[in-house]
């Protein structure tokens, strides 16, 4: 009887701990962040919210409540640790980034706190800046990170949260200032741009992308292009961008090869 609750209560606490290692659900290609045991950070790839924090230490505390000198006598006092995982599986850096301001954040960062630190996602501050789009801190954490195509879980850099959520500021930040890559692919091998065509419908988000040289000819695990998610997602707009580009690049590459055919049976000159 007794091996018997022993291997109960062992079950019990493997159910918990993989209850707790759930944190991402994947349903129809749209990855959230499952809610566990009340102590998880949401993670949509749309929604203002984003965040559910149930940290309530004197840090995480005090930097929701935005007092900058008051977050700063703590850190001095060096009794807290700065990187210290919260116990929603965040940091105090990622907490500052998406609910408190960039002096927060350069504060944090002056006392050590870790900029490529991730939470339990794979999300590092940076990637939650590019949600919200904010400039400022943008520009401090991609300047500290060494890698601004750092991937989530998932695969997803911070540029395509940044698209995912139509900060196209972010976006072209990201791209011209510190070298993010449009033709990034996921943990699946496809383009990043197939998740921005399936869950945005701002067609100046995917103009943007194209701009940028996006590779329209690129088909996902399931033989689609960019073209087919839009139809599937009929989505309209984006459809007519992505069709208009597509031939307008079609259009160029038979030009360029009738000019290359052209030359190599032009009659070599006298």
């Amino acid at each position: 009887m007794r091996r018997k609750w022993i291997l109960l209560i062992a079950l019990m606490a493997s159910a918990s701990t993989w209850a707790h290692a759930q944190t991402l659900i994947v349903n129809s290609g749209v990855v959230v962040q499952e809610v566990v045991a009340k102590n998880t950070i949401k993670h949509p790839y749309r929604g203002k919210k984003g965040m559910v924090i149930t940290d309530e230490s004197p840090l995480i505390k005090t930097i929701i409540g935005g007092d900058v000198n008051a977050v700063r006598a703590l850190l001095k006092s060096k009794k807290i640790n700065v990187n210290q995982p919260t116990i929603d599986g965040s940091s105090a850096l990622i907490v500052a980034t998406f609910k408190s301001t960039a002096a927060m954040v350069q504060t944090l960062i002056s006392y050590g706190a870790d900029v490529v630190q991730k939470d339990g996602a794979g999300l590092a501050a940076l990637h939650y800046a590019a949600i919200i789009g904010d400039l400022d801190k943008i520009k401090l954490l991609a300047s500290l990170d060494p890698l601004v195509d750092r991937p989530d879980t998932q695969g997803v850099t911070p540029l395509f949260y940044a698209y995912i959520n139509d900060h196209i500021a972010a976006a072209e930040l990201l791209i011209t200032e510190f070298g993010a890559r449009i033709n990034q692919l996921d943990s699946t091998g496809d383009l990043l741009a197939f998740l921005v065509v399936q869950h945005n419908n701002n067609p100046a988000v995917i103009r943007h992308m194209i701009d940028q040289n996006l590779n329209l000819f690129k088909r996902n695990i399931t033989d689609q292009s960019l073209i087919d998610v839009a139809k599937k997602a009929k989505n309209k707009a984006v459809l007519q961008e992505l069709q208009t580009a597509s031939d307008a690049q079609i259009k160029a590459y038979l030009e360029k090869q009738k000019a290359a055919q052209a030359a190599a049976h032009k009659p070599a000159a006298p």
